[in-house]
């Protein structure tokens, strides 16, 4: 039976029927910008909502805040509140960003989620690292010949079936979820580890599966819909739990910047396009249930226009800052804004090797990196409000103000806390 609900994601669930269960296993600027306005999420691209923002010649300083008393924040971890981000040593300190997105020890929401899964549409993930033991791993199963309707990369190694090495996966994982202590200098924003789902994809393009075989073909709503067939079965086998548990709900770290729309998947008769995905994935469901699927995307690195799934309005678009909370160099000039800024410049991560090792640490940069900010966070706030639904949970996160009404608000999750706090939704 498909849990899927919805005549486009029934649509979607009978073409990619079967796919969906999981095995177990052991940069810079951006573009066209979009800004969102809390209750408008019905439609498809945002261009009309797009707003003329630079921020050339801005010198904001994103220094962190001394942690309110009472809090447990190491002195010697977090910065006093007149120090600048960008003077704290890389090799022996919490990353600038975890600091700067107030994700460290001071912050007030759980080390680990509940009941909030994050699927990433992305290239494989060293998920055997010891940096991800304590998160939870399933991913999209392979392709069968006689069932062409998995997927044709393994999610399970950032070597790919044809033997290239592509680790960026395994660097937005470690971003949002890599385990402290391991290698230094390399904390996740949730660090006691969270529930992933992994869609191997082509990054440029989103296709999961290079063969025109499988229903769908190459478009990559075919992996959002893999998604969202993992949420609802997941949700339908706690059905009836007693006493009920949170439910489950999803976001979406779709690590593509692709140059244009996807292309519609379905039959001659009935056909979903990308803007159909989004509008019904993310808005309200069958009988009035609140929205329980959060999308983020990169919003990409071309300062002439804004990458794709990020320029439809149902995708929170993320855009790279530096250690001063100012945009990345190349946003200045562009004919919008992202919907919000997150540590997309000089990002530690684990410097993975194609032998599954790990050598020190490397640089990874740009609004993919940002972007695996925002998806950790996102998950994080949402497992402490359990009772906010998607819409909330994107609201809060662009709560942060920043010093410039040029610049777009910087990620800060203990602003993002205190205005789910201010607007009533609450905790389980």
């Amino acid at each position: 039976m498909c849990p899927m609900q919805g005549l486009l994601l029934m649509l979607a669930c009978c073409i990619l029927l079967g796919q969906t269960g999981g095995q177990q296993s052991a940069a810079a600027p951006a573009p066209i910008y979009q800004s969102f306005t809390p209750g408008s999420l019905n439609g498809s691209l945002n261009s009309a909502a797009r707003i003329q923002g630079s921020s050339q010649g801005s010198s904001v300083q994103w220094s962190a805040s001394i942690p309110p008393q009472g809090e447990s924040a190491s002195s010697a971890a977090r910065p006093s509140q007149s120090q600048n981000l960008c003077t704290q040593p890389g090799s022996t300190s919490l990353p600038w960003g975890i600091l700067a997105i107030k994700a460290d020890q001071g912050s007030t929401l759980p080390p680990r989620t509940d009941h909030v899964m994050v699927c990433m549409v992305s290239t494989g993930v060293l998920a055997s690292s010891p940096l991800f033991s304590q998160n939870n791993w399933s991913g999209c199963p392979r392709e069968d010949p006689s069932d062409p309707g998995g997927c044709a990369l393994t999610w399970s190694s950032p070597t790919d079936n044809q033997g290239v090495f592509r680790p960026r996966a395994t660097y937005a994982a470690a971003v949002m979820a890599a385990k402290p202590g391991i290698v230094p200098g390399v904390q996740g924003v949730i660090p006691n580890g969270t529930d992933f789902y992994v869609i191997p994809a082509d990054v440029s393009t989103g296709t999961i599966d290079p063969s025109s075989k499988a229903l769908g073909g190459k478009s990559r709503i075919r992996a959002y819909s893999v998604c969202e067939g993992r949420l609802r079965g997941l949700q339908a086998q706690e059905s009836g739990n007693n006493p009920p548990r949170p439910p489950w709900r999803m976001v979406v770290f779709v690590d593509v910047a692709a140059t244009g729309h996807a292309a519609p998947i379905g039959t001659s008769v009935m056909q979903i396009t990308e803007a159909d995905w989004f509008q019904t994935a993310t808005g309200f469901r069958e009988g009035g249930q609140p929205p329980d699927v959060l999308v983020v995307a990169p919003a990409g690195d071309n300062a002439s226009s804004m990458a794709f799934p990020a320029a439809f309005k149902q995708v929170l678009a993320v855009g790279a800052c530096n250690c001063q909370g100012a945009p990345v160099k190349g946003y200045a000039g562009t004919k919008g804004r992202p919907d919000i800024l997150a540590p997309g410049k000089s990002v530690v991560v684990p410097n993975i090797q194609q032998s599954g090792s790990v050598s020190g640490t490397k640089v990874w940069e740009g609004s993919s990196a940002a972007a695996a900010y925002v998806a950790g966070a996102a998950a994080r706030l949402w497992s402490a409000y359990s009772k906010c639904n998607a819409n909330e949970i994107r609201q809060a996160l662009v709560a942060g103000q920043s010093k410039d009404s040029s610049i777009p608000p910087r990620l800060d999750l203990q602003q993002a806390t205190q205005h789910l706090s201010s607007i009533g939704c609450g905790k389980q």
